[in-house]
């Protein structure tokens, strides 16, 4: 350490600036910037990846937070180097200090988070020796005096700006794009029907129609239409008001859907004449954007059935909160293996 300067007219003499004469400098200094570049690296990652993937408005805010102190920390390197070696920045020491002691503040509260889950051994002690290593960093800085110009002053301005800062962004950034809503709307449309060659069976086909009217794009996970077959007797005199809510109620208990209510209409339970996809799993729809597919029924001509029902569904996930790598291969099902439960 070299002697600090005497006071001149009153004022306060300068921070001790260290050097790298002794081998002790020499470990501090080395310590504190693996520490720095670990911090940024680690911070860096995880920030990268919560702020664009977190499934939550919490979630994308950590990883904000994350990436502003792993820029920090970064500045602290350079600050760091410039404390030990060239002094040509002031305030380097004051840099380094804030950068080493965010470290440790982050290092602890990882620490605490992989001890809590019960994660594998390796992350608490990966996080224990980061945090115990932050710790000395933070002390060898803090012994060589380091000058805080106005600390109440600095510490208000600090926190203030930062709050302000990180509120403005989130709101703007994190919040508002967090609550925009998807506003997918899939309609369905029924030809005509056409007889085939032979006379004995008639084909129906359905356009299927997804549409994106939000801003945000989303992903879709699994698509399926179904096509029941319904037997529908007719009365030849009004039902009572009692039957047909009798109807009803039994119809949307085996369907999960509503039937339609008449007072003439006997409707039985539907069964299943063709089931598949209409889109493959992991495409996307951009905003603004539509999908259309056409799939065709095929029924005898004598065909027992008064009506066809179709039901369209789709399965989506916003884009801007999960990533997907496409092909998506779902290829098991509920009677092939043993191990599903019933």
């Amino acid at each position: 350490m070299r002697t600090p300067p005497k006071p001149h007219n009153g004022l306060r003499p300068k921070a001790l600036r260290p050097s790298l004469n002794t081998p002790r400098a020499r470990l501090d200094m080395t310590v504190i910037l693996l520490v720095l570049v670990a911090t940024t690296v680690l911070l860096g990652w995880f920030g990268l990846g919560n702020f664009a993937h977190a499934l939550t408005f919490p979630g994308r805010l950590t990883g904000a937070v994350f990436i502003a102190i792993a820029f920090t920390t970064l500045l602290a390197v350079g600050a760091t180097v410039d404390h030990w070696t060239g002094h040509s920045f002031q305030h380097s020491g004051l840099l380094a200090l804030i950068g080493v002691f965010l470290a440790l503040l982050t290092d602890t509260m990882l620490l605490l988070r992989t001890l809590k889950n019960g994660d594998l051994v390796v992350f608490p002690v990966v996080f224990g020796v980061f945090t115990a290593a932050a710790a000395w960093a933070l002390y060898a800085v803090w012994r060589t005096s380091v000058t805080v110009p106005a600390p109440k002053r600095v510490a208000a301005a600090v926190i203030v700006s930062s709050a302000l800062a990180v509120a403005n962004f989130g709101y703007q950034n994190l919040y508002l794009p967090y609550r925009r809503e998807t506003r997918p709307l899939i309609t369905l449309s029924v030809d005509k029907a056409v007889l085939s060659k032979d006379r004995k069976a008639f084909a129906v086909p359905v356009d299927i129609t997804i549409q994106n009217h939000a801003d945000v794009g989303f992903y879709v996970l699994g698509t399926e239409v179904h096509a029941m077959g319904e037997r529908v007797g007719l009365s030849p005199r009004d039902r009572l008001r009692q039957q047909w809510r009798t109807d009803a109620e039994q119809f949307a208990r085996s369907s999960g859907e509503m039937n339609p209510l008449s007072r003439r209409e006997i409707h039985q339970p539907g069964e299943l004449v063709e089931a598949k996809p209409w889109m493959q799993p992991g495409n996307w729809i951009e905003p603004n954007d539509a999908f259309t597919t056409r799939m065709v029924v095929q029924l005898p001509l004598d065909t027992r059935y008064d009506q066809v029902a179709y039901y369209a569904s789709a399965s989506l996930a916003r884009k801007d909160q999960l990533v997907l790598e496409p092909p998506l291969n779902f290829v098991a099902t509920s009677w092939g293996r043993g191990d599903i439960p019933k």
